[in-house]
């Protein structure tokens, strides 16, 4: 794993307070000595001072020697306990902390998805109107087996760094596999913070070259802690029963899904991609809203789908 951390040093290198206990110790030792050294000098001259002097001297000496080796034992501890922490830190991060060894590609991809993403998402709202498609045109398409979709999203994108930022609005909307139906499909309005596109400018950031996706795309420069407003309206043509996937490319603080039928003969369920269960708002004849109020990574996402019941 590459190092979260730089590499850390210890200090060596003693604090004020413990040089000013040293030289306490140091000067008790040299009280001791001289004690000891009077007390033998003048042995005779006092007979009663000089034994009490002499050991007084050597309680100073021992007790000197012994706050020494236990602070040297007790600071080998620290140290090496310390030492150990700093490995750590500077091998796993994750492992330091939390004790837990997370595998390198893990981390790796965490790394890559969530800790070095510049542009998040917030209010993060997606809403589909899912109505019958008229059977009595004859047009050779089949209608029966197809409903009409309106598709419009909004949301916040949000660059969290201090400098600034190039990020591509990126939008991609399934094609039918009817190729009939491809022009039915296209991105219908487009803002861009207080930008609203021409039907020529969303023509020119929209693919269709694939024959599988519309791509809506749009390169947007952030200034630093910059937040720009998106909203994109889009038609679409699904299969009577059918599902759809919304998976969120960015890092987002949750997702709002709300299903509209109204032609009351539509059945919707939704479910995510997620380990928190989404949570059903409101539920009524014409129109469903769910919400995943938890965050959301890179890849995670909402699936609802929906059948068309019997007359």
């Amino acid at each position: 794993m590459s190092n979260p951390l730089k590499k850390i040093k210890t200090n060596k290198g003693k604090s004020p307070d413990g040089k000013h206990a040293n030289n306490v110790y140091y000067l008790i030792f040299a009280i001791g000595v001289i004690f000891i050294l009077v007390a033998l000098l003048n042995y005779e001259k006092w007979p009663l001072a000089a034994p009490f002097l002499k050991e007084l001297g050597f309680a100073f000496v021992i007790a000197v020697i012994i706050i020494f080796t236990v602070e040297k034992f007790t600071r080998s501890r620290h140290e090496e306990a310390a030492h150990d922490l700093i490995n750590d830190m500077n091998h796993s991060l994750f492992k330091a902390i939390f004790k837990r060894y997370i595998p390198e590609t893990v981390f790796n991809e965490v790394e890559k998805c969530l800790i070095k993403a510049n542009i998040f998402r917030t209010k993060y709202e997606v809403y589909y109107t899912l109505t019958s498609i008229d059977p009595a045109i004859d047009d050779d398409r089949d209608r029966i087996n197809h409903v009409a979709c309106e598709s419009k999203t909004r949301y916040r994108l949000s660059n969290n760094t201090d400098g600034p930022v190039t990020h591509t609005v990126k939008s991609v909307f399934e094609l039918p596999i009817d190729s009939a139906w491809h022009d039915d499909v296209k991105v219908l309005e487009a803002k861009i913070g207080n930008k609203v596109l021409t039907s020529e400018e969303i023509t020119q950031h929209s693919d269709t070259s694939d024959n599988k996706q519309l791509i809506f795309s749009y390169k947007l420069d952030f200034k630093p802690r910059e937040e720009i407003d998106i909203f994109i309206k889009a038609s679409l043509i699904k299969r009577t029963t059918d599902m759809e996937v919304w998976s969120s490319m960015l890092p987002s603080d949750g997702i709002k899904l709300t299903v509209s039928t109204p032609d009351r003969n539509i059945k919707v369920c939704a479910s995510a991609n997620h380990h928190e269960k989404i949570t059903e708002v409101t539920n009524d004849d014409a129109t469903r809203v769910w919400e995943l109020d938890h965050g959301i990574f890179p890849y995670q996402s909402i699936v609802f789908w929906w059948s068309k019941q019997q007359d």
